[in-house]
């Protein structure tokens, strides 16, 4: 597959009147296929399918006396159909399924749609059966890298031609939803050795394709818990399919690698919603016994409604373990294995609000159901002991609500230099928090950048679903219509133009409008109990500052499956720095401002300090001169009074002295 490169002109774009949307493998809408065991994968080279293939094929001529031996005792031993053999390969094939129920319809399909080298479980199990050989090779990481893109090739032609008529269509449906392959999903499809089926809600289970979709991806999640466990406590026993995920025009498809089961080989669970529940088994049992031990999940009893009798089980009603026509342990339908948060009255939220991993092998106070919660009790979650699995699953729901949310928020605040949007949801899963709760981290962080940088994840996520709902809103068969769409929408949240400089923001600017009717709304009601900071205009740019801006549209690339090219990326970095660079140059004239204001101002306080002074040095020396002449006036008029009244004393004593004696 190579990347594909389309102009696309809009008159809303910001990066430029051209802008080119490109991505892997396909133009528009594709995510890098989540593969389960990725993070094992990503060690080992990656080779294309048919480099991979030859070398495999070479290595199989090496073992095919001993596989043909295999063969041959499994033949004695089993009761299974008969199987053909495919002479490319020397992989014998069986009547295979996805699940318990495609059995008899895949079974029409095998000589037409199965006639290929692409025997992906074959390969697969035997990989694992020889891991230890086979990693030091490589060999994992290659097969895992071969399906990923035969499952990206396969789902993006499905997609495409969903609007033909299906005789028209290069790889027909399968069937339609509710036509004997599963009740939940959209349309089924065999091409190339994989199984596919939309990820929509066809019976509204869900409550929207949207929660739909991340059932899909928990049920990808469970299904790497299960074959680590396996791998670390049941040496390999109980087995997987190859699966991964294909996003694509805003749709999720779900791709596995067929197995060699059907509704014969069931010996644990149930495939149709609790009607029949088996636990015959007394090795699977077993096995599940250990496998819900190191998960931390509790036994359970569920009732088996046909024939209204208890069973014991380790893991949810609906997870399924078949003992396949090869004599392998598989697992599927892992979707609920983890219990659910305490429900919080959206529709079917006990399929999709499940706990972390993380959380609950961490819950210390005791092990939870993964039946809490749900009708599939011997009361239907009436009885005292369905009480009690929703009383602890409740309660852990708090302790992650309480101590987790707020330990998780603690630890970002202190690795604020290190931080980043994708460390974000990194850490927050290490914690066992889950992504939907990143509103409630961002109240408790302390610290502007802390705060920036979860809110930047914040709405990245929100961007993408906005994205995806938009993108499968459409229905045009077009590519270049969703290329189209893509960037207009990437226009309207990352525009600049009305927010710093540029043209007067105003509240009829439609990227205004976008932000202030889809991105905080959208914010609000994802992530429940987030406190937006008010901010003078309704933009991205206010929110997150020119650095999270600029993280959140590498972000929301990344997330939503749409890559820019390099230079439309320097484009929109350039027009950040342009739009930001004024901004600074103001703050600057302003500190000038102010600056200059306070010399002048402390240049007139001096100057009314020093008029002051003088002033009152003026009136003090005025006050002192007219004091001393007051003084010497009272002092002469004293004087002049008191000479006169001496002398006319003298004058009265002399007078009366003469008298006196004459």
């Amino acid at each position: 597959s190579t990347s594909t490169s389309t102009s696309t002109s809009t008159s809303t774009c910001i990066l430029s009147s051209k802008s080119s949307v490109r991505k892997h493998a396909t133009p528009v809408g594709i995510s890098a296929a989540s593969c389960f065991f990725a993070a094992s994968s990503s060690s080992f080279c990656a080779a294309e399918e048919s480099g991979y293939l030859e070398e495999l094929e070479e290595q199989e001529e090496e073992t095919k006396e001993t596989k043909e031996e295999e063969e041959k005792d499994r033949a004695a031993d089993s009761t299974s159909a008969p199987r053909s053999t495919d002479d490319s390969t020397g992989v014998a094939l069986s009547p295979l399924s996805s699940s318990s129920e495609a059995h008899e319809t895949i079974s029409r399909h095998h000589a037409s749609h199965l006639g290929t080298p692409l025997a992906w479980n074959e390969h697969f199990q035997h990989i694992m059966d020889h891991r230890r050989y086979y990693a030091e090779r490589g060999r994992l990481g290659a097969l895992v890298q071969a399906f990923a893109q035969c499952a990206q090739r396969c789902a993006k032609i499905i997609v495409e031609e969903r609007f033909l008529p299906p005789h028209r269509r290069r790889f027909p449906p399968l069937a339609q939803p509710g036509e004997g392959l599963g009740a939940a999903g959209g349309a089924k499809y065999l091409v190339e050795g994989i199984f596919f089926k939309f990820s929509q809600d066809s019976l509204g289970l869900y409550g929207g394709r949207h929660n739909a979709q991340k059932a899909a991806a928990l049920e990808l999640q469970a299904l790497n818990c299960v074959l680590q466990a396996s791998l670390r406590v049941l040496n390999g026993q109980l087995r997987c399919p190859l699966m991964c995920l294909v996003d694509y025009h805003g749709y999720r498809l779900v791709a596995n690698s067929l197995l060699p089961i059907d509704q014969s080989t069931l010996v644990y669970g149930s495939a149709d919603g609790g009607q029949e529940v088996r636990n015959s088994h007394a090795e699977v049992r077993a096995l599940m016994c250990r496998l819900a031990a190191e998960l931390n999940l509790k036994p359970h009893v569920v009732l088996s409604r046909r024939s209204n009798t208890p069973v014991l089980l380790h893991g949810p009603v609906d997870m399924e373990c078949h003992l396949g026509h090869d004599q392998r342990l598989y697992v599927i339908d892992t979707a609920r294995l983890f219990p659910p948060e305490t429900p919080g009255g959206a529709r079917g939220s006990h399929l999709y609000r499940l706990l972390r991993p993380e959380l609950v092998r961490a819950n210390n106070a005791s092990a939870l159901s993964s039946d809490a919660f749900s009708p599939f009790g011997v009361d239907r979650g009436r009885s005292p002991a369905d009480r009690q699995h929703n009383a602890e699953v409740r309660e852990a729901t708090r302790l992650l609500l309480e101590v987790h949310v707020p330990r998780l928020a603690h630890h970002l605040s202190t690795q604020q230099r290190r931080l980043n949007a994708l460390s974000v949801s990194r850490e927050a899963h290490r914690f066992g928090v889950n992504c939907r709760h990143l509103g409630l981290v961002h109240n408790h962080c302390s610290g502007e950048a802390t705060r920036r940088a979860v809110l930047t994840e914040l709405c990245a996520r929100q961007l993408k679903n906005h994205l995806r709902r938009s993108l499968a809103a459409l229905s045009s068969p077009s590519p270049a219509a969703y290329r189209a769409e893509a960037v207009r929408l990437f226009s309207l949240a990352f525009s600049l133009d009305h927010q710093r400089g540029g043209r007067r923001h105003r509240a009829s600017d439609p990227a205004a409008v976008y932000h202030a009717t889809v991105t905080r709304p959208g914010l609000l009601e994802t992530f429940a109990g987030v406190h937006l900071p008010e901010t003078p205009r309704c933009c991205l740019l206010s929110l997150l500052g020119a650095e999270g801006l600029a993280r959140a549209f590498q972000r929301t690339q990344a997330l939503a499956g749409v890559l820019f090219t390099a230079e439309a990326n320097a484009r929109f970095h350039r027009s950040l720095r342009r739009h930001t660079a004024p901004t600074i140059q103001h703050d600057s004239g302003v500190v000038q401002s102010q600056a200059k204001h306070t010399d002048e101002k402390k240049q007139h306080n001096e100057l009314t300090e020093t008029e002051h002074i003088d002033k009152e040095q003026r009136n003090k020396e005025a006050t002192e001169t007219e004091h001393t002449d007051e003084k010497q006036q009272s002092d002469e008029v004293t004087e002049t009074a008191h000479i006169d009244e001496k002398q006319q004393n003298n004058e009265v004593t002399a007078t009366e002295h003469t008298d006196e004696k004459q």
